[in-house]
This record gives C-alpha cells, sequence and structure tokens, in this order.
C-alpha cells in the first residue's frame, strides 16, 4: 500500500488542539481522500504523482522535500481534519447511523458543527494559499524548480462577485453603444 504524504499522527500534532481523538477516525484511506480532493486539484496530478512516488520511495529531492514539509503537510494536516468531522459527530453501524454521545458530554449542535467545519476551512484555505505562493515565488525565483508544478488558477484571484454574479476581472467592461451606428437597427448590425 502507498505511503500517504501525512500521517494520522501528524494530521493530529498539525491541527488539532488536544489528541483525544480516536486515531483510528484518521483512517489512512480517509487522508487518501483529502489528498485526491483537496492537494492534487491545487499542485496538478503530475506533480503530485511525482511526489507520492518519491515519499513511498523514500527519494524525495530536496525541493520536494521542503515543499512537504511544512507546507503541504499544513494543507493537509485541516483538509483530513476538515473530512474526518463528519464521522466524528455519527457513526454507522448495523443499527443506522447514529449521534455521536458519551454519558459525560452534549453532543454539538448542527451550528457548532458548522462552525468547526468553517474554521477548518479557514485555515485549510489559508495554508493552500501559502503553498501556491511558496510555489509560485519558487518558480518566479528559479524557473526550473518544480517543473511539474501547474502554475496555479486560482479563481478566486481572477472573479470578483457582485450581487451573486461572477465577473472575470480580467475582462475589459463593453463600452456602452461601442461599434452601434445609431443611424441602425440592430437587426442590420
Amino acid at each position: 500500500m502507498a505511503k500517504r504524504l501525512i500521517t494520522a499522527e501528524e494530521v493530529m500534532d498539525i491541527a488539532l488542539p488536544r489528541t483525544a481523538i480516536d486515531k483510528n477516525l484518521l483512517k489512512e484511506k480517509r487522508i487518501e481522500a483529502g489528498e485526491l480532493k483537496h492537494l492534487q486539484e491545487v499542485i496538478g496530478s503530475d506533480f503530485y504523482d511525482e511526489l507520492v512516488d518519491q515519499n513511498n520511495t523514500e527519494t524525495l529531492t530536496s525541493d520536494n522535500a521542503a515543499v512537504l514539509d511544512p507546507h503541504i503537510k499544513d494543507v493537509l494536516a485541516f483538509y483530513v481534519m476538515l473530512e474526518a468531522v463528519p464521522f466524528m459527530f455519527v457513526d454507522m453501524s448495523d443499527a443506522g447511523i447514529q449521534r455521536q454521545n458519551t454519558e459525560f458530554t452534549d453532543a454539538a449542535t448542527r451550528e457548532e458543527k458548522a462552525d468547526l467545519m468553517s474554521q477548518l476551512r479557514g485555515d485549510a484555505d489559508i495554508y493552500k494559499a501559502k503553498l501556491i505562493k511558496f510555489l509560485d515565488d519558487a518558480q518566479d525565483g528559479d524557473s526550473s524548480k518544480y517543473p511539474l508544478y501547474e502554475a496555479s488558477k486560482n479563481v478566486n484571484e481572477k472573479v470578483e462577485v457582485i450581487g451573486g454574479i461572477m465577473f472575470d476581472v480580467d475582462d475589459k467592461p463593453v463600452e456602452p453603444d461601442a461599434g452601434i451606428d445609431k443611424g441602425r437597427s440592430l437587426r442590420d448590425c
């Protein structure tokens, strides 16, 4: 089985304020899902595959080791926790889906769970932006660095939302009456 880019212990060390969480909630497949869902799209499939292969064979280049720890591990820790949180609140068994609760605690409300997930996503997004900046800056300084990394295509940087409508900020606004002969009908243009 392939070795993941981050371990359950590293996820807990980086993303959790306490370690009173069952490590079994952070199974290897949950970590892999976090990698595929949240990291591969950011750095590109080719660069992701290179990192996984080098990590599995313990042949990380110095550049890849520098981006893996701490940049990629920081991103993954929060996204993996984001993926694991729903399973901390509910349990699935032969009896169906049940809310987790112990004798001495109260289950969190939906709002509290949503707040926690929002906080985890916000933290993950901060570290994702930091990762992208690290890679982009490295390539700006030396174009031979991270050759398989696909430069970021961060939609948030190129799109502005106004009243629920998304606008590409690179587009030039259309001038009113541009190229229209006012003496002709629009059907004639």
